[in-house]
């Protein structure tokens, strides 16, 4: 009997690039980030202190969003069950994170919103960077979640078709 071969949806190559794009994304913001938080540490207030980037989230999503994009781009190219198996826990792990991130982000953006006194333009600056990164995570979340929806729809409920 041959092997068993999956049926997934042809945008799921897309989705896998656009994952490998968002990875670039968020780790080029977390780059820009990191530069400017190293240069104007001194201006910046001691009452600010960027909770996601302090914990390494830019570059923690950069390597889980471009190693989900790549399985699921290989994942479509080659359609193995096993290696579905593996993009949709990578896309379940990126989809957590970027929860976290979305958390954290939000709790850090909330207090400098909420601060008293006057914001320096550094803050300013810091909050949009804060942002965009946060726009770039709905992203990656509704990204992973859709590739893990389809990716559950082709392996649990075993639509599996043979090789021609």
């Amino acid at each position: 009997m041959p092997p068993h071969r999956l049926v997934l949806k042809k945008e799921t190559r897309m989705l896998g690039a656009v994952q490998v794009m968002m990875g670039l994304i968020n780790g080029a913001l977390g780059r820009i980030w990191l530069l400017f938080y190293t240069r104007q540490f001194g201006e910046i207030s001691t009452e600010y202190k960027p909770a996601a980037l302090l914990s390494g989230y830019p570059s923690w999503m950069f390597l889980f969003f471009i190693i989900s994009g790549v399985l699921t781009i290989e994942t479509e190219k080659k359609r193995s069950p096993n290696l579905l198996k593996y993009a949709i826990r990578m896309n379940m792990n990126s989809f957590l994170l970027a929860a976290l991130g979305l958390i954290l982000i939000g709790f850090e953006v909330t207090l400098v919103l909420f601060k008293r006194g006057t914001v320096f333009w550094q803050e300013k600056t810091a909050v949009n960077l804060s942002v965009c990164l946060w726009m770039s995570s709905i992203m990656d979340l509704i990204i992973a979640r859709k590739v893990v929806e389809w990716g559950n729809e082709a392996f649990y409920r075993h639509r599996y078709v043979l090789r021609p």
